[in-house]
């Protein structure tokens, strides 16, 4: 009778002890940081933009800008070169070249007035 209440009493107490090792062990690693550039974008342009950042067949929408607005975009962005996409409702989309990138970089990109034109992406200096 004895072995019958103290053999779920033993494997509760070990379920328990493993639980509470294994958060332990989940608090001490720190989460993954990774490189985060910043891209502000001024649209000039009288249509809406929706902005992509490409690289190495990686594409990620940032979001769209309204028109005559500015938005900055922080995300993470491991890779070593940057290319933007500029989609403009009803027009084709105009794309940046492609320019290296390091962590904590900020990047203006102009979108033109004109929806033909290419936009002006440069590196800024903070």
């Amino acid at each position: 009778m004895a072995v019958r209440t103290v053999l779920p009493a033993f494997l509760l107490g070990a379920l328990c002890v493993s639980c509470g090792a294994s958060r332990e062990q989940g608090a001490e690693s720190a989460p993954v940081q990774r490189p985060q550039v910043t891209l502000r974008v001024l649209n000039y342009n009288y249509l809406q933009a929706r902005i992509f950042a490409i690289s190495s067949g990686y594409r990620e929408r940032l979001g769209a800008v309204t028109s005559g607005a500015e938005r900055t975009f922080t995300f993470p962005w491991p890779y070593a070169d940057l290319q933007v996409e500029v989609s403009l409702i009803s027009v084709p989309s105009t794309f940046t070249d492609a320019m290296p990138v390091l962590p904590g970089d900020t990047l203006q990109l102009e979108v033109q007035q004109s929806p033909g034109m290419p936009p002006i992406v440069r590196r800024v200096r903070e």
